[in-house]
């Protein structure tokens, strides 16, 4: 993880746009992928404000081999839409914004 995704303070880590490195972020969307390791098809949830929709595809599963999440945000100070993936391969969990 570099100090690019967050910004750390004395009691808390806080999340930080990658555009403009501001950290007033609102979440708005929300999809999970869970699968076995290598398995097309598995669980896919997404969670859009108050609709829910399920489904076995994984199209757009930020993980090539296993389980994934995707948060969607709004950025206050500059307007953009960075998307957090969340990823894991080999036992290790790794963060990135798309």
């Amino acid at each position: 993880m570099t100090g690019d995704l967050l910004l750390s303070t004395s009691f808390e880590h806080l999340l930080c746009c990658h555009h403009c490195k501001g950290t007033y972020l609102h979440q708005y969307k929300y999809e999970i992928f869970d699968r076995a390791e290598d398995v097309r098809e598995g669980n896919h949830v997404v969670v859009d404000g108050s609709d829910v929709t399920i489904n076995r595809s994984m199209e757009g599963n930020p993980s090539a081999r296993r389980d994934g999440l995707k948060i969607y945000f709004t950025c206050e100070g500059c307007e953009q839409n960075p998307t957090l993936l969340i990823t894991q391969h080999k036992v290790q969990t790794f963060l990135q914004f798309e």
